[in-house]
């Protein structure tokens, strides 16, 4: 009875992927899928996340792969540029996502501009220039989203949330790198 999505068929990987090792989790990745699907037949696979970088190194690994940015973090940033805005900040909101929404970056540039020219805390103009490049440095994602209407979301935060957190922080224990593993 849920208006959630239900993710289907979900496979897990995790684990202590630190420096070069990122690399060996893509690999597992990429076995996986391959081993999973017909890659004859798979189209495309989006890979979605907040674009660091070790997600988006994804799409080096895996064949017909794109990165999209998530939109938990789109709209976190696009909050963060507007929450000081009080009474104007869902039109504010509105501008920018009709900017996103058309695709078109000078409108978005424009947008914040005048964000930023009401914005007289030092901190929170920082954070309002930190989301809108954050927001073009992930504009390709974006875009990618936009053309896609069967990229309905991601997962990521949820299931590090509900499944990463409550083995590692929710219910604090001890653990070794190992024991991570």
């Amino acid at each position: 009875k849920s208006k959630r999505n239900e993710l289907k068929g979900q496979h897990y990987f995790g684990g202590l992927y630190e420096g070069s090792q990122n690399e060996e989790l893509w690999l597992e990745v990429a076995k996986y899928i391959d081993e999973t699907y017909d890659m004859d037949f798979l189209e495309r696979v989006y890979i979605s996340g907040d674009g660091a970088s070790w997600i988006k190194q994804g799409v080096n690994w895996i064949p017909k792969s794109r990165f999209v940015l998530d939109n938990y973090h789109q709209q976190k940033y696009i909050h963060t540029s507007v929450v000081h805005l009080l009474d104007s900040a869902d039109d504010v909101k509105d501008m920018i996502q009709d900017a996103i929404s058309f695709e078109d970056k000078k409108a978005l540039k424009e947008v914040y501009r005048k964000i930023l020219g009401v914005t007289e805390n030092q901190n929170k103009y920082q954070q309002v220039l930190d989301a809108e490049r954050y927001l073009l440095n992930h504009w390709q994602g974006i875009i990618i989203k936009n053309d896609n209407p069967d990229i309905i979301g991601c997962s990521a935060e949820g299931h590090v949330s509900h499944l990463y957190s409550d083995r590692m922080s929710s219910r604090p224990m001890g653990w070794t790198k190992r024991g991570v593993e």
